[in-house]
């Protein structure tokens, strides 16, 4: 489902994303979003506005471009990405 589909929920939890509860929520429903298996599964965690990415995905290509996915997020002072790359997971 691409992140366009997700609409009014997005715009709402994403909107005013100043609390790092609603960042959270933000990130997760970005994450979720992806039309990439391995973004869709990672975890986060938010806090003072930081966004930490956590998971493993198979490439250095996807670790960017979870990190890259939640640069749309208004709200967010940064994204610490801890994502570990296992090649062929």
């Amino acid at each position: 489902m691409p992140a366009s589909g997700l609409g009014n929920v997005l715009a709402l939890c994403v909107s005013e994303a100043t609390h790092d509860e609603e960042l959270g929520c933000a990130a997760q429903a970005l994450l979720r979003s992806s039309p990439d298996g391995p973004v869709r599964a990672l975890g986060c965690d938010a806090r003072d506005g930081v966004v930490t990415l956590s998971g493993v995905v198979p490439s250095f290509y996807l670790k960017r471009m979870a990190q890259v996915l939640l640069f749309r997020l208004h709200g967010l002072r940064g994204v610490r990405n801890v994502l570990e790359v296992r090649e062929g997971t």
